[in-house]
């Protein structure tokens, strides 16, 4: 009895820090408190979010027009959506579509702050008043609520609850039903893509849209989103993942491609084709290659090999992956030795045009260099929002020591849930939300990693590449391992220190690559991408074209457009 009593009392308690907890939350400010002060609205029909400061002359850093500034933070992510000042007086944004780097962009789930600026810098907005919402976003599986708290205005955007993993035995439910039941019907000339788990739009699906489209007339396509993760590209239907949509699409497409490991519910059906355009050549051991699987969920191994039972074929963009792949993934079947599609664009060379837009959509002056900071993920540590998130590498320092001259472009590893980067340095740029990483390829003079596979798609470019490698015995020995020795074949320095990377970025911005290392990036570039002559897109979709054709046992009768 004293136990319960003693369990009682600790329940009691936690709910009281509970309740605390919500009402500190979502209190309001102190009415003496020091803005800046607004009243902000959220229209439910419309979707547009209104704020108008209370004195907008005190604020400082105005715009080119001279208005005040006034912007949403992602209070994890660091990411940034500035509101648009109308001459009325008021900043606003049409939540219903948002876009960033010119690209159509919801907004992740969390809580965005609203801030102004001011002398003294970014600081919270205050909410005199603070009503409407919910707005509900069907397509990206979100909707977004304004809130005035303690400190601050916030737009809260949350997933929806019919999308939301964490309800578990809605899932479950789904998992075990909705495709067992599609699977009674027949297949739908249908085409399902998948990028990181719906987190992205971009990579060696997003290459495929055209190529399938061209060679399976008619066919339906559909784009995967994670709950206000991306929008779905041009040319395709969102579906958000964890939907009951997305479980019947995924069992009743006749085509799926994905560059990652698609669900464990997933099982391919008869005539249906799964391709796994994976997502790189690999510096770190893979599947079953790994060192430890401490860090991966219970199973990862024999779901691995059920996973890769899965898949028709499976892309091989190197002779290293052919080697590779087979062993890591206990894959057996066809294997299409073609390059990568998603570096197409990168063989075809530099197009001017695309470029400069590119370069306007990032808000960087055609005569400005670009250094790119994408570094891998640590193992353990995929919702890190600290230095492992940027590779062991301190960006504010990095940018203050480049000067603003020089703009730095950092995106996180789509494993890393919230990456926390300064966001004030005039010469950096968040970019984890770009859609596609290939275009920041097209404008990067030069490319700072660690151990991620972004090595071999930059080096398509010719331009050079800086290693920083702060931990690299501990990766190499411990964490991940490798297939090959870095030291002995990087195409460019190895840093350990941050004032080592600075002198090798300034060191390539003014001469390229090192002469030190000019013979081994050619020996790089012959080993990793020997097949990439730019068509290896139109090269997959044609073995798919095969491949489905002799699935389903019969000549292009039976399959309109074939």
């Amino acid at each position: 009895m004293p136990s319960r009593s003693a369990f009682a009392r600790r329940v009691r308690r936690s709910a009281s820090r509970l309740r605390s907890a919500v009402r500190e939350r979502l209190g309001s400010p102190d009415p003496v408190a020091d803005g800046p002060w607004a009243r902000a609205s959220l229209d439910r029909a419309s979707g547009r979010l209104k704020v108008v400061l209370e004195r907008p002359e005190d604020a400082g850093t105005p715009d080119e027009a001279g208005a005040p500034q006034v912007r949403l933070r992602h209070a994890a992510g660091s990411l940034v959506v500035p509101l648009v000042h109308s001459t009325d007086g008021a900043h606003r944004l049409e939540v219903l579509s948002v876009r960033r780097h010119g690209v159509a962009t919801p907004l992740r789930p969390g809580a965005w702050r609203i801030e102004a600026s001011s002398p003294t810098g970014w600081r919270p907005v205050l909410g005199r008043e603070a009503a409407g919402g919910p707005v509900t976003v069907p397509a990206a599986g979100v909707r977004y609520r304004l809130v005035s708290t303690p400190s601050g205005l916030e737009l809260r955007s949350a997933v929806r609850p019919s999308v939301d993993r964490r309800w578990t035995p809605v899932q479950r439910y789904r998992a075990a039903r909705l495709p067992r039941s599609a699977s009674r019907r027949p297949l739908e000339r249908a085409v399902v893509y998948e990028c990181f788990w719906g987190r992205q739009v971009g990579g060696n699906p997003l290459a495929m849209v055209e190529p399938i489209r061209e060679r399976f007339p008619g066919i339906a396509a559909y784009w995967v989103v994670g709950p206000g993760q991306a929008s779905a590209p041009e040319g395709t239907t969102a579906v958000v993942r964890w939907s009951a949509e997305w479980y019947t699409r995924l069992a009743s497409a006749e085509l799926v491609i994905t560059n990652a490991a698609l669900p464990d519910h997933f099982r391919r059906r008869e005539g249906q084709t799964v391709l796994q355009t994976w997502h790189g050549t690999p510096l770190k051991r893979l599947g079953l290659d790994m060192l430890s699987f401490e860090h991966m969920s219970p199973g990862y191994a024999e779901g691995l090999r059920v996973q890769s039972a899965q898949w028709s074929a499976l892309v091989a963009p190197s002779p290293l992956c052919s080697q590779v792949y087979p062993r890591a993934f206990a894959y057996d079947g066809p294997l299409l030795e073609v390059g990568s599609p998603r570096n197409d664009l990168l063989v075809a060379g530099t197009d001017p045009a695309r470029t400069a837009d590119i370069r306007r959509r990032l808000g960087v002056d055609d005569r400005r260099p670009i250094v790119l900071v994408a570094p891998t993920f640590r193992d353990g540590r995929h919702r890190d929002g600290d230095l492992a998130a940027t590779g062991h590498l301190d960006l504010d320092s990095l940018c203050r020591s480049l000067g603003t001259d020089v703009t730095v472009l950092f995106r996180a590893h789509n494993w890393i849930d919230a990456a926390s980067v300064p966001i004030d340095q005039p010469n950096l740029i968040n970019v984890t939300d770009y859609p596609d990483i290939a275009e920041l390829y097209l404008v990067t003079d030069v490319l700072v990693t660690d151990y991620s596979s972004v090595m071999f798609d930059f080096v398509v470019t010719g331009r050079p590449i800086v290693f920083h490698t702060p931990d690299l015995e501990h990766y190499r020995d411990e964490l991940r391992g490798w297939y090959f020795d870095l030291e002995a074949e990087a195409p460019g320095p190895i840093t350990r220190t941050e004032s080592e990377l600075t002198a090798a970025i300034a060191a390539a911005l003014d001469q390229g690559t090192p002469a030190a290392h000019a013979d081994r990036y050619r020996a790089f570039v012959e080993r990793f991408t020997p097949w990439e002559r730019g068509d290896a897109a139109h090269r997959v979709a044609d073995a798919l074209l095969d491949l489905t054709v002799r699935q389903a046992g019969t000549s292009t009768d039976g399959h309109a457009g074939r």
